[in-house]
């Protein structure tokens, strides 16, 4: 049953056109599926400021969120960001169980947008220096197993 919806996924992504059509792709395929209530989609370039997004997409996400988070040079900086980019694999964090080092000005602008859990991944192309994020939150559990294979076929 899992394959089948995703194998329906990634067949309606290839009717996607534009950014509304993303939106409604997500909602109708993606959703069904990781079962968040929120996704931050980014595509942009990766620099010593941090990740310098070119296109930022939102799908019911708090645009606030985005403003509260990034740095002094403009570029976005998250814990979450931090430790994909170091072990570019899945990332879950559950703000009832932070981590330890956890940084508390985010942690706390994370509890306060009540994002709740976050499950991020991305794919960098190390050539170009250039990447896509997908961001998903407020999911009703982390499953770590379901998430590391369901991931990498939806977001390529």
């Amino acid at each position: 049953m899992l394959t089948n919806a995703i194998d329906r996924c990634i067949a309606a992504s290839d009717d996607v056109q534009n950014v509304e059509d993303f939106k409604k792709w997500i909602r109708a395929y993606v959703r069904p599926i990781i079962q968040d209530e929120y996704l931050a989609c980014g595509h942009g370039r990766i620099t010593s400021a941090g990740v310098l997004m070119d296109h930022i997409l939102l799908v019911d996400y708090p645009p606030q969120f985005l403003l509260a988070i990034k740095n002094a040079a403009g570029g976005i900086d998250t814990p979450l960001m931090r430790r994909w980019l170091a072990t570019r694999r899945p990332v879950y964090f559950d703000a009832a169980a932070p981590w330890p080092d956890i940084d508390r000005a985010w942690y706390a602008t994370f509890i306060a947008r009540d994002l709740r859990n976050g499950v991020a991944d991305a794919v960098y192309d190390e050539t170009h220096c250039i990447g896509t994020y997908f961001s998903f939150h407020r999911l009703p559990g982390v499953d770590v197993a379901f998430l590391e294979t369901v991931l990498p076929r939806l977001t390529p």
